[in-house]
């Protein structure tokens, strides 16, 4: 989602070397959807809420204002 790009991990190549050297997957909770996929090399799953589950649209709308507010 283009909008989150606002939201950066600042220390990217930090993080890559810790999980290339202890991990070997990504696991990422309560995203109320299912993704999976890689990021730089490693492999990345979401998992879904267990309540209810919100649309990307809508998820996109509540990030850009809580992030307007943020200033």
């Amino acid at each position: 989602m283009p909008v989150l790009d606002e939201v950066r991990l600042t220390d990217a190549d930090a993080l890559q070397e810790l999980l290339q050297r202890h991990g070997n997957h990504i696991f990422i909770g309560h995203v109320h959807r299912l993704i999976a996929g890689n990021w730089r090399g490693i492999p990345v799953s979401t998992l879904r809420s267990i309540s209810r589950k919100a649309g990307v649209s809508a998820a996109n709308r509540r990030l850009r204002r809580d992030l307007r507010r943020r200033g």
